[in-house]
C-alpha cells in the first residue's frame, strides 16, 4: 500500500504541475480536460505497471563453503512478535470517515433522484429542465437542468444561461465530477485529489466560457451576466453549476488564443515525463547469478598455500566407513598423500553486499530470521544501518532444518575484515579431519573437510541434506527479495 501511495502521488504531483505550468492558461480546454482524466487514471495505474530487466551478475558460489560452514555454528533463536492496535485503530478511523463520505455521496445521488420525480419536467433540446420551486441558480446533473420554476415560467432566465447548462450536459461533464468525488470517497486523505478536482470543474467552466462566448461573440455582456449571478455555489458538490469560480482566469480566457503550432507543441509536453516516469518507476531489475560448481572455483590449488594453511596441524583422513586411514602431522605428509587425502585451500568468503532494494525488502519483511555478523536478531535491528554498511548477504534458507522460516546471513565490513576477510590463511584448530566420499559427477573418492564441531554421522546427514537442497534450490546465491517475494 505505501508503494502504491509514494508512486502514484509522485506521477499526480509531476503531471499536475506540469498542467498548471504549460497548460490551463492555454485555450485548449478539450485537450486539457482529457489530460486532467488521463493524469488521474495513470498515476492510480502506474504503480499495478512492471518492468522486469534481468541482470547477470558475478557467481558468488565461492560464499558456498564458508557460509555452510556459518549455518552450522548459528544457533537460532525464537522469533518474537509483539502485536501492535496501531493498524487496526488506523483501519477504524480510515473506514470510518470513508463510509461518512459514501453516505454523504449517496445522499446526494438520492437528492437529485427525490428531486427529478417530485417537480415538474420540461424537455428542451438534449436536456430534460427540473423546475423547483426555491430560489436557485441553474445547475446541472447528467443531462438534468435544475432551475427556478417561477423564473423559467416567466422567461427570467438569458439564452447565455441556457447555453452554459447544456454544454456541461452535452459534454457530460458530471461523469467527470463523479469519477473525481468516488475517488475522493475512498483517498479522502490524499490533498493532490482535491486539486484535481478544483482543475477539472474550472475546466469544465472554460468549456461552458468557450460555448457562450463562440455562440453570442459577445464577451462583454456575458461577463457582466456573470457578475450579477455571482451568489454562493449550489450545495450539491456533485453538481456542475454556473457560478463556479468566477474569477480573473475565466474572464482572461473568453479572451485568450492560443497559436495552432504552440497547441501542437503542449500537447506532446507531457510525453517526456510519462516516459521518465515509467522508467524510474515500473522498471524492475533482478540479478541473475551464474552459479559455479563448487568443484571448479571453490578453492585455490596453490601448494604454498596449502602449506601455510595446514602449517603445525595433525591431519586425520577416514574412508567412507569412518575408518581411519592416516593419523599424523602435516609436515609428514608426502606430495601424493596431500594431492590425494586433502582439498585444496578453500577461498576467504568473497564480498557479496546487498543491493538496496533487497535491504529495504528485508526490513520490511514480516517474517523471516536475520543473523548479523553470525548473531539472530530481529529484522528491526536493520533499522540501525543502511545497505553499504554490510560486506556479505547471503540467503540461508535452504539450509538447517531449524530454519522454518526465510533466513538471512549480514556480515557488517568491520567484521568481514577482522574475522572473515583472512580467516582460510591459517586453519583453527589443532586437528584436521577430512572424510573420502565420492563425487557426484565423478565417481572418485574425495576429501570432505569434516567441521570441528560436528561428528561424523550428523556430518554425513547435513551433506545428503545440502544435496537435496542443492538438487531444488540455487545454493547459497543472491536470491533478489521483490516486493512479489514471499517473505
Amino acid at each position: 500500500m505505501t508503494d502504491f501511495l509514494i508512486k502514484s502521488s509522485v506521477t499526480m504531483v509531476l503531471l499536475l504541475g506540469l498542467y498548471h505550468l504549460f497548460l490551463e492558461r492555454e485555450k485548449m480546454h478539450r485537450f486539457n480536460r482529457f489530460y486532467l482524466l488521463f493524469a488521474l487514471a495513470f498515476s492510480l495505474a502506474l504503480p499495478f505497471i512492471t518492468f522486469t530487466v534481468y541482470k547477470q551478475v558475478a557467481g558468488v558460489q565461492d560464499n558456498v563453503a564458508t557460509a555452510q560452514m556459518s549455518m552450522q555454528q548459528l544457533t537460532v533463536m525464537p522469533v518474537e512478535e509483539s502485536v501492535s492496535y496501531m493498524p487496526y485503530l488506523l483501519m477504524a478511523i480510515y473506514m470510518s470517515i470513508t463510509l461518512v463520505l459514501l453516505f454523504r455521496f449517496v445522499n446526494n445521488l438520492l437528492h437529485f433522484k427525490k428531486a427529478i420525480r417530485s417537480n415538474k419536467t420540461v424537455i428542451h433540446k438534449n436536456a430534460v429542465l427540473i423546475l423547483l420551486n426555491d430560489k436557485i441558480l441553474p445547475h446541472t446533473f447528467l443531462h438534468y437542468i435544475f432551475i427556478n420554476k417561477q423564473e423559467y415560467e416567466n422567461r427570467l432566465i438569458e439564452d447565455e444561461l441556457f447555453t452554459h447548462e447544456l454544454t456541461h450536459v452535452n459534454q457530460k461533464h458530471t461523469l467527470d465530477i463523479l469519477f473525481i468525488e468516488a475517488l475522493l470517497t475512498v483517498f479522502w486523505f490524499n490533498p493532490l485529489l482535491y486539486f484535481y478536482k478544483k482543475a477539472i470543474k474550472l475546466n469544465h467552466e472554460f468549456l461552458a466560457d468557450e460555448a457562450v462566448v463562440s455562440q453570442t461573440h459577445n464577451v462583454i455582456n456575458y461577463q457582466q451576466l456573470l457578475l450579477q449571478k455571482a451568489v454562493p455555489a449550489t450545495q450539491y458538490y456533485l453538481a456542475s453549476s454556473l457560478n463556479f469560480s468566477v474569477t480573473k482566469k475565466r474572464f482572461t480566457m473568453m479572451t485568450k488564443d492560443t497559436p495552432k503550432g504552440k497547441a501542437t507543441v503542449l500537447r506532446f509536453i507531457a510525453l517526456p515525463v510519462i516516459a521518465a516516469l515509467v522508467f524510474t518507476l515500473c522498471i524492475q531489475t533482478v540479478a541473475q547469478t551464474k552459479v559455479q560448481p563448487v568443484a571448479e572455483k571453490a578453492f585455490s590449488e596453490k601448494d604454498s598455500d596449502r602449506d601455510t594453511y595446514f602449517e603445525g596441524v595433525r591431519v586425520r583422513v577416514l574412508n567412507s566407513d569412518k575408518v581411519k586411514i592416516l593419523y599424523k602431522p602435516y609436515e609428514q605428509f608426502t606430495e601424493a598423500e596431500k594431492d590425494k587425502y586433502l582439498p585444496p585451500v578453500p577461498e576467504p568468503m568473497k564480498k557479496m553486499p546487498p543491493t538496496a532494494k533487497e535491504f529495504e525488502a528485508l526490513k520490511k519483511a514480516k517474517k523471516c530470521v536475520v543473523f548479523i555478523d553470525s548473531k539472530n536478531v530481529s529484522n528491526k535491528e536493520l533499522g540501525k544501518y543502511n545497505a553499504e554498511d554490510f560486506a556479505v548477504y547471503a540467503d540461508l534458507t535452504a539450509y538447517g532444518k531449524e530454519l522454518k522460516i526465510p533466513g538471512y546471513l549480514l556480515l557488517t565490513n568491520a567484521y568481514y575484515e577482522k574475522e572473515v576477510k583472512n580467516e582460510n590463511s591459517q586453519y583453527k584448530f589443532e586437528t584436521y579431519t577430512a572424510i573420502m566420499l565420492e563425487d557426484d559427477k565423478t565417481g572418485k573418492l574425495q576429501p570432505v573437510m569434516l567441521p570441528e564441531h560436528m561428528g561424523t554421522k550428523e556430518f554425513l546427514k547435513q551433506r545428503e541434506k545440502l544435496k537435496a537442497a542443492k538438487n531444488g534450490k540455487p545454493a547459497l546465491a543472491r536470491n533478489s527479495i521483490s516486493k512479489n517475494s514471499k517473505i
